[in-house]
Protein backbone atom coordinates (compact mmCIF):
# COMPACT_ATOMS: atom_id res chain seq x y z
CA UNK A 1 0.00 0.00 0.00
CA UNK A 2 1.24 3.28 -1.02
CA UNK A 3 0.61 6.37 1.26
CA UNK A 4 0.67 9.86 -0.33
CA UNK A 5 2.77 11.31 2.52
CA UNK A 6 3.03 14.48 1.41
CA UNK A 7 -0.86 14.76 1.14
CA UNK A 8 -0.89 13.33 4.57
CA UNK A 9 1.08 15.47 6.35
CA UNK A 10 -0.50 18.52 4.78
CA UNK A 11 -3.67 17.47 6.36
CA UNK A 12 -1.80 16.33 9.66
CA UNK A 13 -0.94 20.25 9.51
CA UNK A 14 -4.47 21.12 8.95
CA UNK A 15 -5.32 19.63 11.82
CA UNK A 16 -2.83 20.53 14.07
CA UNK A 17 -4.44 23.59 13.87
CA UNK A 18 -7.81 22.39 14.64
CA UNK A 19 -9.94 23.85 17.52
CA UNK A 20 -9.92 20.46 19.31
CA UNK A 21 -5.96 20.15 19.08
CA UNK A 22 -5.88 23.78 20.15
CA UNK A 23 -8.19 23.96 23.29
CA UNK A 24 -6.29 20.65 24.56
CA UNK A 25 -2.78 22.51 24.03
CA UNK A 26 -4.79 25.44 25.45
CA UNK A 27 -6.17 23.18 28.69
CA UNK A 28 -2.73 21.58 29.14
CA UNK A 29 -1.49 24.94 29.69
CA UNK A 30 -3.64 26.37 32.01
CA UNK A 31 -3.76 22.82 33.73
CA UNK A 32 -0.14 22.86 34.18
CA UNK A 33 -0.58 26.69 35.75
CA UNK A 34 -3.03 26.02 38.63
CA UNK A 35 -1.23 22.32 39.56
CA UNK A 36 1.74 24.58 39.96
CA UNK A 37 -0.43 27.08 42.55
CA UNK A 38 -2.18 24.05 43.84
CA UNK A 39 0.81 22.27 44.49
CA UNK A 40 1.40 22.11 48.22
CA UNK A 41 -2.21 20.99 48.99
CA UNK A 42 -1.26 17.68 46.89
CA UNK A 43 -4.44 18.05 44.86
CA UNK A 44 -4.02 18.65 41.16
CA UNK A 45 -6.59 21.36 39.57
CA UNK A 46 -8.56 18.45 38.63
CA UNK A 47 -9.38 17.02 42.05
CA UNK A 48 -10.09 20.72 42.87
CA UNK A 49 -12.73 21.34 40.16
CA UNK A 50 -14.23 18.12 41.73
CA UNK A 51 -14.77 19.04 44.81
CA UNK A 52 -15.51 22.72 43.65
CA UNK A 53 -18.49 21.04 42.17
CA UNK A 54 -19.27 19.01 45.16
CA UNK A 55 -20.13 22.16 47.02
CA UNK A 56 -21.83 24.03 44.65
CA UNK A 57 -24.11 20.94 43.17
CA UNK A 58 -24.11 18.53 46.04
CA UNK A 59 -25.18 16.24 47.65
CA UNK A 60 -26.19 15.02 44.10
CA UNK A 61 -25.89 11.82 42.24
CA UNK A 62 -22.51 11.01 40.68
CA UNK A 63 -24.14 10.75 37.16
CA UNK A 64 -25.68 14.53 37.62
CA UNK A 65 -22.45 15.84 39.04
CA UNK A 66 -21.01 14.26 35.93
CA UNK A 67 -23.86 16.33 33.93
CA UNK A 68 -23.05 19.73 35.45
CA UNK A 69 -19.06 18.94 35.49
CA UNK A 70 -18.98 17.89 32.09
CA UNK A 71 -17.04 14.92 33.31
CA UNK A 72 -17.65 11.21 31.35
CA UNK A 73 -19.26 9.78 34.82
CA UNK A 74 -16.97 6.62 34.57
CA UNK A 75 -13.94 8.96 34.65
CA UNK A 76 -15.60 10.82 37.88
CA UNK A 77 -16.18 7.55 39.74
CA UNK A 78 -12.65 7.35 39.54
CA UNK A 79 -11.85 10.24 41.01
CA UNK A 80 -14.06 10.30 44.09
CA UNK A 81 -12.42 7.25 45.50
CA UNK A 82 -9.35 9.32 46.42
CA UNK A 83 -10.88 12.50 47.42
CA UNK A 84 -13.33 10.26 49.64
CA UNK A 85 -10.23 8.91 51.05
CA UNK A 86 -8.66 12.36 51.69
CA UNK A 87 -12.05 13.38 53.53
CA UNK A 88 -12.88 15.92 51.44
CA UNK A 89 -16.07 14.53 49.99
CA UNK A 90 -18.34 11.56 51.31
CA UNK A 91 -20.33 8.96 48.95
CA UNK A 92 -23.65 7.96 50.33
CA UNK A 93 -26.58 5.39 49.26
CA UNK A 94 -28.91 7.53 46.80
CA UNK A 95 -32.53 6.90 46.38
CA UNK A 96 -32.30 3.21 44.70
CA UNK A 97 -29.55 0.99 46.35
CA UNK A 98 -27.82 1.43 42.46
CA UNK A 99 -27.43 5.28 42.89
CA UNK A 100 -24.63 7.09 44.77
CA UNK A 101 -24.91 10.99 46.47
CA UNK A 102 -22.05 12.70 46.53
CA UNK A 103 -21.73 15.39 49.42
CA UNK A 104 -18.54 17.90 50.39
CA UNK A 105 -17.38 17.50 53.90
CA UNK A 106 -15.99 20.10 55.98
CA UNK A 107 -12.42 19.07 55.15
CA UNK A 108 -13.26 19.87 51.95
CA UNK A 109 -15.11 23.07 52.52
CA UNK A 110 -12.22 23.96 54.66
CA UNK A 111 -9.74 23.30 51.83
CA UNK A 112 -11.65 25.07 49.65
CA UNK A 113 -10.87 28.29 51.86
CA UNK A 114 -7.21 27.33 52.01
CA UNK A 115 -7.28 27.33 47.72
CA UNK A 116 -8.59 30.67 47.28
CA UNK A 117 -5.63 32.23 47.85
CA UNK A 118 -3.87 30.07 45.59
CA UNK A 119 -6.45 30.18 42.36
CA UNK A 120 -6.41 33.75 43.53
CA UNK A 121 -2.82 33.90 42.57
CA UNK A 122 -2.91 32.04 39.21
CA UNK A 123 -5.77 33.70 37.90
CA UNK A 124 -4.20 37.22 38.50
CA UNK A 125 -1.20 35.16 36.92
CA UNK A 126 -3.11 34.14 33.86
CA UNK A 127 -5.54 36.92 33.12
CA UNK A 128 -2.64 39.34 33.11
CA UNK A 129 -0.83 36.77 29.84
CA UNK A 130 -3.92 37.42 28.02
CA UNK A 131 -4.66 40.56 28.63
CA UNK A 132 -7.55 41.71 31.37
CA UNK A 133 -10.10 43.08 28.10
CA UNK A 134 -9.76 39.34 26.38
CA UNK A 135 -9.93 37.43 29.90
CA UNK A 136 -14.13 37.99 29.95
CA UNK A 137 -14.17 37.32 25.90
CA UNK A 138 -12.63 34.08 26.30
CA UNK A 139 -14.65 33.46 29.51
CA UNK A 140 -17.74 33.90 27.53
CA UNK A 141 -16.42 32.00 24.39
CA UNK A 142 -15.84 29.10 26.41
CA UNK A 143 -18.98 28.92 28.43
CA UNK A 144 -20.99 29.06 24.85
CA UNK A 145 -18.48 26.53 23.74
CA UNK A 146 -19.72 24.35 26.57
CA UNK A 147 -23.31 25.26 26.22
CA UNK A 148 -23.09 24.10 22.55
CA UNK A 149 -21.75 20.54 23.53
CA UNK A 150 -23.91 20.12 26.13
CA UNK A 151 -26.45 20.93 23.79
CA UNK A 152 -25.44 17.96 21.23
CA UNK A 153 -22.66 16.55 22.05
CA UNK A 154 -22.63 13.49 19.88
CA UNK A 155 -22.54 13.90 15.51
CA UNK A 156 -24.52 12.20 13.76
CA UNK A 157 -23.95 10.70 10.47
CA UNK A 158 -24.52 13.21 8.42
CA UNK A 159 -21.72 15.32 10.27
CA UNK A 160 -19.18 13.28 10.25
Amino acid sequence: MSVDREQAVALAAVIEACTCTTLRKASRVVTSLFDQAFEDTGLKSTQLSVIMAVAVHGPTTIRRLAELAVMDPSSLSRALPRLEEMGYISKTIGVSKRSRSVEITEAGLAMILQTGEMWEKAQVVFTEAIGSNDHPVLLDLLGRTISVGLRDSSLTEDQA
